[in-house]
């Protein structure tokens, strides 16, 4: 006969196997639709419907919370839910109820399940692509060739090659050695080299120097983290979007940085014109480079209707309000700060990372890209 305590280790293995399952079915769906092929549409939904029900699920009867942290996924759940219906965004109402779904679950496991699945479909991707079995869009710029690999744009490929090192580098903190941070770096090599991604294919070489660095060095010695550290994500929220409300194109400055930034705080600036801020956010129509539309209006070299925010953070002020960014710039900082207190650096070095690629990248709240985000609420074991 089962006693309470196996009952509830039943229940809570129950609990995080169902919802790595159904996450792992998700980032899948999410990841084919961003690539040449050919997935049914129909099966988006059913996919929704059941991560919905199966967190809802998990939130009543399974879970169990703190005063805080059921004020805090209150919170997020009204707010993720006003959002996403006033901008009708389909990112916004899964990124909410993956963040409620993780509350209790084990992060190092949601990482290992999409590390593990991301590499596998990325390279079956790549080869498909490369045999002809789908399209790999290439694009040309400065003269240099910008693969695509089978995903709808090269800096997609790159950014999901960006956040799987992250993951390899997070599960392996404590095998990481000059081996395995050779072939990581030869591999961001051949992603900058391949695609042309600058901001991915540089940061991921950084990233691998600078972590094995620091693995090295807190082999010997003790090291503390500055606590600051743990407002990186707003630092970065911060600064671009007010670089970019205040570009100029008159100052020789602004328009160097521009270039630099491939346009980002021109369009930036552009969207700061168009949508003024609101409380809700407001649904912004956007049409990039990226997929089959996106690549017939690069290889007509028609940059006429071209209109996207890269930018992570001023895509979430503009795009899904004040309240919104709010709630989740300061939970982010309140769970680095946790963290760092707790002596536990790793999380919040890497998201430094993540703040420098989300000021020039879309992908911080897109969990195919940022399964990290999810640190919002899962369990992480603090020894």
């Amino acid at each position: 006969m089962l006693t309470k305590d196996d009952l509830k280790i039943k229940e809570n293995s129950v609990s995080q196997n169902g919802f790595l399952i159904i996450f792992g079915l998700y980032i899948a769906y999410e990841f084919l639709k961003s690539t040449t092929f050919a997935i049914p549409g129909a099966l988006e939904y059913p996919i929704y419907a059941l991560a919905f029900i199966f967190v809802g699920i998990k939130a009543i009867y399974f879970d169990k919370y703190t005063f805080k942290s059921f004020i805090e996924i209150l919170i997020l759940g009204m707010i993720g839910a006003v959002v996403s219906y006033h901008v009708k965004s389909d990112t916004i109402l899964m990124f909410t109820i993956f963040c409620i779904g993780a509350n209790n679950i084990d992060f190092d496991k949601i990482i290992k399940v999409y590390v593990i699945e991301m590499m596998f479909l990325l390279i079956v991707i790549g080869l498909l692509s490369k045999y002809g079995f789908i399209m790999n869009y290439t694009y040309f710029r400065d003269g240099h060739l910008r693969n695509s690999f089978g995903t709808n744009y090269p800096t997609d490929f790159a950014a999901h090659v960006f956040y799987i090192v992250l993951g390899i580098i997070y599960l392996l903190r404590e095998k990481f050695n000059i081996i395995l941070a050779i072939m990581l770096f030869l591999l961001s090599t051949w992603v900058l080299f391949t695609t042309d991604s600058r901001l991915d294919g540089y940061l991921t070489m950084i990233l691998v120097v600078i972590l094995y660095l620091y693995y090295l060095y807190t082999k010997k010695h003790s090291l503390k983290m500055p606590v600051i550290t743990c407002a990186s994500v707003i630092i970065g929220f911060m600064v671009i979007n007010f670089i970019t409300y205040h570009y100029n194109a008159a100052d020789s400055y602004n328009v160097m940085l521009n270039k630099l930034m491939s346009g980002r705080l021109y369009l930036g600036n552009l969207a700061f014109n168009r949508y003024p801020l609101s409380i809700f956010g407001v649904k912004i129509q956007q049409i990039g480079f990226g997929g089959f539309n996106g690549y017939m209006l690069s290889a007509a070299a028609n940059r006429s209707n071209y209109f996207f925010i890269d930018s992570s953070f001023v895509n979430m002020l503009l795009s899904y309000g004040i309240l919104f960014s709010t709630v989740i710039l300061y939970k982010i900082t309140t769970k680095l700060y946790y963290l760092i207190k707790h002596n536990e650096y790793i999380i919040p070095l890497l998201f430094v990372f993540i703040t420098i690629s989300s000021v020039i990248d879309q992908h911080l709240l897109e969990l195919v890209y940022d399964p990290f985000i999810l640190i919002l609420f899962a369990k992480k074991d603090i020894y």
